[in-house]
């Protein structure tokens, strides 16, 4: 095991604690849209509101059959710091358009197209975190980095007044759910993709259930608010197109960070990683000028 961080790391390091730590404007600007759509989705009719939770539904069950078989197989070959590190961020951005166009589609259809729409995105995003995951060297078929690749969708949300008094939320969060991905994957690694359909669906695995509880509130924050936006005539099709590319970009971004800092701890291990992690993450204290004292 090697002995220190490179610079070049520890500012990777520090870059990921700034994204990871602080929400985005996008989530920022989704959480204030928000609050009228979650109105609405209150009014919405009763027929409605059981196609938003039959559309949250499938996406949960297409993005585990994505994660599960659908993902690309072929072990990369462990990657060197510095190549993984440049290929990641010159092609954080590349699985955009796919998404943007589904965006673009379903804002012309209308809420129609939510059942459609909603797996379809999710699969997609899913598809690029899993590269992400490739290029830093993690193995596609083992069913850990494949829960890996879905518990990205949950670094998604907002922080609460809580997160706000941790120095590392994201740290915590990790260690928090170390455990489910952990007892999930070893149910995924002994049973068939049609029987974690079956279990998810009768609610007879309590891992499972967590899981879900987690992973749609996470999609209803980010994803279903882009569909529902729909509903308020200022935003297009071509807005719609855009708050899709902006979380696909998103959660790649967050991807990159998330399987970065799992290669830095397959390298150095894990204190090493989290003790700059927490470091980098602490508030930042704001002292007074002492010009103004007197």
């Amino acid at each position: 095991m090697a002995n220190n961080l490179n610079p070049q790391q520890l500012r990777f390091i520090e870059e990921a604690s700034l994204f990871l730590e602080k929400p985005s404007s996008l989530v920022t600007a989704t959480d204030k849209l928000g609050k009228p759509l979650d109105k609405l989705q209150d009014y919405l009719p009763q027929p409605i509101q059981q196609l938003v939770k039959q559309a949250m539904n499938m996406a949960l069950k297409s993005a585990l059959q994505a994660a599960i078989k659908s993902l690309p197989s072929q072990k990369s070959a462990q990657p060197s710091w510095v190549v993984a590190h440049d290929i990641t961020k010159r092609r954080a951005w590349r699985h955009t358009a796919a998404v943007t166009t589904t965006g673009a589609i379903s804002g012309a259809l209308g809420t129609a197209a939510l059942l459609v729409e909603l797996p379809l995105t999710t699969s997609l995003i899913l598809r690029s975190i899993s590269s992400m995951a490739q290029e830093w060297g993690h193995d596609l078929k083992q069913p850990h980095i494949q829960m890996q690749c879905l518990y990205v969708f949950t670094l998604g949300s907002s922080h609460t007044s809580a997160d706000d008094e941790m120095d590392a939320a994201y740290l915590s969060a990790r260690l928090a759910y170390h455990g489910l991905i952990r007892e999930l994957a070893s149910f995924i690694s002994t049973h068939s993709l049609k029987d974690v359909l079956l279990t998810l669906e009768k609610g007879t695995l309590p891992a499972l259930v967590k899981f879900a509880s987690l992973f749609i509130p996470a999609l209803e924050r980010t994803l279903l608010r882009s569909v529902l936006s729909k509903s308020i005539p200022v935003i297009s099709a071509v807005g719609s197109a855009a708050l899709n590319a902006g979380f696909c970009q998103y959660f790649t971004r967050a991807a990159r960070y998330h399987f970065g800092l799992m290669h830095l701890e397959s390298i150095y291990g894990a204190q090493k990683v989290h003790d700059h992690y927490a470091w980098a993450s602490r508030p930042q204290k704001v002292w007074p000028d002492i010009r103004m004292i007197s």
